[in-house]
């Protein structure tokens, strides 16, 4: 059809290769470091404000 080239240019500017934004001081270590807050943030609600139901029947739920 001819049209795939002209989908590019609706991307965003820090979506191509080659453009120096803010994002492309973004490693994987940041990446990694977001990563582990978003799962101890997950952990501690869980063990906090996430109820036991060992035991108890669905019914009772």
């Amino acid at each position: 059809m001819g049209t795939e080239g002209s989908n590019v240019a609706l991307l965003p500017r820090w979506t191509r290769k080659g453009d120096k934004t803010r994002f492309s001081t973004f490693g994987l270590g940041a990446a990694y470091g977001v990563y582990t807050i978003a799962a101890a943030i997950s952990l501690f609600f869980v063990l906090f404000f996430i109820k036991e139901t060992k035991g108890i029947e669905l019914e009772n739920m």
